[in-house]
């Protein structure tokens, strides 16, 4: 999160765009795209060109993916 001037999750917006989510997570903007696509990530489609990650959504699923990394 340092990279991209990020020092708590607190400061990240309510409702993050992909760049916001492969900025915390150091990967490019295509595989943050790629993750967006994948089931289970908490992506929410609002029109054809326009995704939105919910905060408090991704925070959990990235505790959830960690537990599971860790079990």
């Amino acid at each position: 999160m340092a990279a991209s001037g990020v020092k708590s999750f607190d400061e990240l917006p309510v409702c993050m765009q992909v760049r916001d989510v492969a900025n915390c997570l150091g990967i490019s903007t295509v595989t943050a795209y790629e993750l967006a696509r994948h089931p289970g990530f908490p992506a929410v489609k609002v029109s054809e060109r326009r995704i939105i990650i919910p905060r408090d959504r991704f925070l959990k699923w990235l505790d959830d993916s960690a537990d599971m990394l860790m079990a």
